[in-house]
């Protein structure tokens, strides 16, 4: 934002101030290319007078001189009240969570004056690879209209050289996502000049939906930072310096906005869509910063409130916001002062975030912020402004309203700012290790990535806190595990290394063979098939699925007390129709080989089923339903010696007391109230007291329970 005048008219005082900083001598930075001139023009051009310098492009903001043209094609009711509007609704179903990190891949939009065959340069595959590996799996690809459309107002495209094919690249080869992003820089809404209307940006959107519509990693961006174009018969329409107070520029664009995203839908595409703001779209005014917009939703001055009324069948919008750093919000300069406040007056991009992100949750909204920036200034701030950044994205993520950014820029090769001839420059400052598409390394925790930097590794769960990238995975205890971490693997895979592109006619799921499937009582999560027929797969939460005839949402009053939370009842694998038959008589199965002897638990083991301590003075005390310990005493609560991680209740129940009545499961116990009985292992989930136990399938059994006992005593 280059101008944000905070009252009804500008004093004299502060547009002379503007004028006298607007004309100091700058490093020219290919930043963002609507505020200041379109300096990666001048640069493409030779350094050239093809860009406005940056006086002439303020006074030109100030006394409101447009370019002529256009005409009035499609004419939309601007008046409808926010009443008529539902601000509240949700229209984002997708992905939560910053899941669309990267960066901006400039190429197609310089030298936005020469038009069509102005001096455009194709992004760098070369470029677009690193930046992949760094982390980037969402790129921002801005293109001039004229490049998109080689004549106004056609409703297909007709693309420049290489534009399909980056986009081809980044979408297949790299396997990410890319936002086609309409960007005239400094021209705004304007075709060679030329104030477009409603009609021919519609028609651009259906062009657009047309070529890509089909690819699922494509999103549309609908324009970048919207002014000029021509409306209700006034060319330069769309003022980014207007006050609006009377909401009729926000009433037109939400009207442009809501016709984009109809012809989008109208064509059958789910593309996500991203929609810009007036003034500049910038995140620090976004909601108006009580300075600007009519009265709606709550605000006297609501910025671009009305576009929270905007609907889309699919729920697939987020709103497109932008944010500099520097004081003047622009991007032109180095240093981060525009985090603390505004050069124009007033609170700066770090107060503006929160009136953002309190906008987007008071409305049930998602943002986006396609273009961030902070450029090092190398006198001694450097450490500083790096952790404003950190801060300021993790403000952005631990809101639940955004979901990613794109860093500016790389691909003009003269621009100070320019993060592929510069690299590594100050890409760290963005923490695409925390919030970007890179796969983890070796020893780091993969659950929110689901992937693996080393192709021949998958990321495996441990448990709710952990997962991991290895080779293989066995569910239960690792012995190379540290002792304090010696708890259950569920071993569940959390994603391919590299996701393949979907095949265009899935191929059916292959039923393993009978004797692959589990049988009842046993974990099928894996198999995802039952060796019993009449028998389905159904799942109970993250950790375990069960074979059984049926299943009811909800807790099972057959679990064991320590098993007895909700089953989700999702099926996995067939759904088997077939009733279950009755047991016939067969012959007597072979012997099954012996579990090895039950042993007492060392100290640091869980000894949730051994329910012994192999150290004299030691007694098993249970944490929770995963785990328990052998330890001398135990007081109810959070452990302070427990990892970080791991801090959770301790219930600090003994276990191993009280002797196992009939019908009861006497793992924990391994002693029998009746003093005939035995108790004896079926398998690792349960045992039971017995008088005597032949290995093998028990007939006195229930159908569904009828698996082979092992027998083994596990009497102390």
């Amino acid at each position: 934002m280059l101008l944000c005048f905070r009252g009804s008219v500008v004093a004299g005082a502060l547009l002379l101030h503007a004028l006298s900083v607007a004309t100091v001598g700058e490093a020219p930075f290919c930043t963002r290319q609507g505020g200041g001139g379109d300096r990666c023009d001048e640069l493409a051009a030779g350094g050239g007078g093809a860009g406005e310098d940056t006086t002439s492009l303020l006074m030109s903001r100030v006394k409101g001189v447009r370019r002529a043209g256009g005409e009035r094609r499609l004419h939309m009711d601007v008046n409808a009240s926010s009443e008529q509007l539902d601000l509240y609704q949700s229209n984002y179903r997708g992905e939560n969570g910053m899941w669309c990190v990267g960066i901006n891949a400039v190429g197609y939009d310089l030298a936005a004056r020469g038009g069509r065959n102005g001096a455009w340069i194709q992004p760098s595959k070369k470029a677009l690879k690193y930046f992949r590996d760094q982390g980037s799996n969402c790129f921002r690809l801005p293109i001039t209209w004229e490049r998109l459309q080689s004549t106004l107002g056609d409703d297909f495209v007709d693309l420049i050289e290489g534009v399909d094919d980056t986009v081809n690249y980044i979408t297949n080869e790299l396997n990410a996502y890319v936002i086609i992003d309409p960007h005239n820089n400094d021209q705004g809404l304007q075709y060679n000049g030329q104030d477009v209307n409603l009609q021919q940006f519609v028609n651009l959107w259906k062009g657009i939906t047309k070529q890509w519509g089909s690819n699922s990693k494509a999103i549309f961006g609908l324009y970048n930072e919207p002014r000029y174009g021509y409306a209700d018969g006034k060319n330069g329409y769309f003022d980014p310096d207007s006050l609006d107070s009377d909401g009729q520029q926000i009433k037109t664009w939400f009207n442009w906005m809501q016709a984009a995203i109809d012809a989008v839908r109208n064509l059958g595409a789910d593309n996500l869509i991203l929609v810009p703001g007036l003034h500049w779209t910038g995140s620090r005014d976004w909601s108006g910063a009580d300075w600007w917009g009519e009265s709606i939703g709550g605000y006297p001055k609501g910025g671009n409130t009305r576009l929270a009324g905007l609907t889309d069948p699919k729920q697939r919008i987020a709103y497109d916001v932008h944010q500099y750093m520097d004081k003047k919000f622009t991007g032109e300069a180095v240093g981060c002062g525009g985090h603390a406040q505004s050069e124009w007056g007033g609170a700066g991009g770090d107060w503006g975030l929160g009136l953002t992100i309190d906008w987007a949750k008071r409305f049930k909204k998602k943002l986006i912020m396609t273009e961030i920036g902070s450029w090092p200034a190398n006198d001694g701030s450097n450490s500083e402004c790096k952790r404003l950044m950190g801060d300021f994205l993790k403000r952005m993520d631990d809101s639940g309203v955004f979901i990613g950014y794109q860093v500016w820029q790389f691909g003009c090769d003269g621009c100070m700012a320019d993060q592929w001839t510069l690299k590594p420059y100050n890409l760290d400052w963005y923490r695409w290790d925390l919030y970007g598409g890179g796969c983890p390394n070796d020893g780091a925790d993969c659950r929110s990535k689901k992937c693996c930097s080393d192709p021949s590794k998958t990321c495996h769960e441990k448990d709710q806190w952990w997962g991991e990238c290895v080779t293989a995975c066995t569910p239960g205890i690792h012995t190379d595990d540290a002792p304090e971490f010696r708890t259950p693997w569920s071993c569940i895979p959390l994603g391919p290394v590299s996701p393949p592109s979907p095949p265009s006619t899935p191929s059916p799921r292959p039923i393993p063979p009978p004797q692959q499937c589990s049988g009842g009582g046993q974990d099928c999560r894996n198999t995802k098939c039952c060796a019993v027929v009449g028998y389905t797969c159904y799942e109970k939460d993250q950790w375990w699925a069960e074979c059984k005839a049926s299943c009811a949402p909800g807790v099972h009053v057959d679990d064991p007390p320590e098993f007895k939370t909700p089953w989700s009842c999702n099926t996995f694998g067939p759904v088997s129709p077939t009733p279950i038959p009755s047991p016939s008589p067969g012959p007597t199965p072979p012997p099954l080989t012996p579990l090895p002897p039950q042993q007492c638990s060392a100290t640091g083991q869980g000894c949730r089923n051994m329910g012994c301590c192999a150290v004299a003075g030691y007694t098993c005390y249970e944490k929770d339903q995963w785990w328990a310990e052998c330890k001398t005493s135990c007081a109810s609560g959070i452990h302070e010696d427990d990892p970080p991680e791991y801090q959770t209740p301790w219930s600090c129940s003994p276990i191993g007391g009280t002797c196992s009545a009939d019908g009861e499961d006497c793992r924990s116990t391994k002693c029998c109230t009746d003093p005939v009985k035995k108790c004896y292992q079926k398998d690792q989930y349960w045992a039971s007291c017995l008088p005597s136990c032949p290995p093998g399938v028990h007939a006195d059994e229930p159908p569904q329970y009828q698996t082979p006992w092992t027998c083994n005593e596990l009497g102390r």
